[in-house]
């Protein structure tokens, strides 16, 4: 049966443009524009053929191409199928990792299935969230994971470990008066200037404890904070979150940067760690760019200059839900 996917297109913050005919929940509507002319275009496609044999330059395995011109073909089992089974393979073709554009087209049996669309879905959320961060960083942007709201040009990010209170403690803010920026992923520069990246916190209190039942929810959970987004602000202070026996330490940006490397880490390791992430590993072996080793050291230097020019570094340590202290802290600010 011939499926018909409709096209989004979004533009986020005039660094990168990306038009796509899949579903994804994880880039925020905030971003949807009605066109745009992309540098990254990721396509779901109804057929994709394997490479012949003489098309093929090299092999990584059993599962990765390097067809030349600086393309990869990578193709993998299915998710959930495999397990029942199915030898069918979901296929990819990856060109221009490393340029201005940057092109992924994918296919695989079974995408109307529900249970496979679901997790299908989610592992590209998490190869596209990768790729992302590659190109915001070649256009001198870097993603934190932080939480981040703002008042008037002030811009406050919130980092810690997940179950710190976070999205707890920024609702709380927005409901003072402060604008919403973001709930995990937050760019910066190196000039400490802030750009708001909208994914809305799910409602926790209404996720099902059953797994199962996120594979049969045919619709995101509803998304809600209250108040305005804010689209852009300058680092003002930056607090980190942690449980435990009360107490407020004011940072160094040393100390901040060592921390907020680590807490940066936990997070972006997971789109790392996705199995279909491997394509980029793959590309950069083939094709020797994007330099993955210099990737990750410019994005410590350039978190640890947006760092620098905070005014204030604060970790914040409380047994309190609603992280009555950071409130104090903050809100009188």
């Amino acid at each position: 049966m011939t499926m018909r996917l409709r096209w989004s297109n979004y533009n986020i913050h005039d660094a990168i443009r990306l038009r796509t005919n899949v579903a994804f929940t994880t880039i925020p509507p905030y971003f949807r524009v009605d066109s745009v002319e992309p540098n990254f275009e990721l396509r779901f496609v109804e057929h994709l053929d394997a490479p012949l044999p003489e098309a093929v330059n090299r092999e990584a395995g059993f599962t990765v191409y390097d067809v030349g011109n600086g393309e990869l073909v990578y193709e993998t089992d299915i998710p959930i199928m495999y397990l029942l089974g199915s030898k069918a393979r979901w296929r990819f073709r990856v060109s221009g990792l490393a340029d201005e554009r940057t092109d992924v087209v994918t296919s695989l049996p079974y995408f109307n299935f529900v249970p496979v669309r679901f997790k299908v879905t989610d592992l590209l959320s998490r190869l596209v969230h990768l790729i992302l961060a590659i190109k915001l960083q070649s256009k001198g942007l870097a993603f934190c994971h932080a939480t981040t709201v703002a008042k008037g040009d002030d811009a406050y990010l919130l980092f810690g470990f997940s179950g710190t209170g976070k999205s707890v403690l920024a609702n709380e803010m927005v409901r003072a008066g402060y604008g919403y920026m973001s709930e995990d992923f937050t760019i910066v520069d190196r000039e400490g200037r802030v750009y708001c990246y909208p994914d809305m916190p799910p409602a926790r209190s209404r996720v099902s404890s059953l797994p199962i039942s996120r594979y049969l929810r045919l619709k995101p959970l509803e998304r809600k904070i209250d108040g305005s987004i804010q689209n852009r602000a300058r680092i003002r202070s930056i607090v980190i979150l942690e449980k435990g026996r009360e107490q407020v330490e004011e940072l160094d940006s040393e100390e901040t940067s060592r921390r907020v490397t680590l807490l940066n880490l936990e997070e972006i390791s997971k789109l790392w760690n996705s199995p279909i992430s491997a394509i980029v590993n793959h590309y950069a072996y083939f094709y020797r760019e994007p330099d993955l080793r210099r990737v990750m050291t410019e994005h410590e230097l350039l978190v640890s200059a947006a760092i620098a020019r905070a005014e204030r570094c604060i970790s914040v340590r409380s047994r309190s839900p609603n992280l009555e202290t950071v409130r104090r802290l903050l809100l009188g600010s």
